[in-house]
């Protein structure tokens, strides 16, 4: 997966490398996904940057998954739990 994740591949400058490691990691995955999906995503694991997600607030996830046409949240809203059980 180093390839793919490289300054030759994902990370090239070139779009036409980027492109060629889209499709390979694409094909790959078509081919093989038991096998392949575990290290891509233990790569993309690695290459992504969680602070910005981490510093999400409950209140605007409950805001993400309000149903469209419905009021936002209210706060008794927020501290309700997310998924019912």
């Amino acid at each position: 997966m180093d390839i793919f994740f490289s300054s030759e591949g994902i990370n090239s400058t070139d779009l036409a490398e980027q492109r060629a490691a889209n499709l390979a990691i694409s094909s790959a995955m078509a081919d093989a996904p038991t096998t392949i999906y575990p290290a891509l995503h233990s790569a993309l694991t690695k290459a992504i940057d969680h602070k910005e997600h981490d510093a999400i607030s409950p209140t605007k996830v409950k805001i993400f998954f309000t149903p469209a046409g419905t009021k936002a949240p209210t706060q008794q809203d927020v501290d309700a739990p997310l998924f019912a059980d």
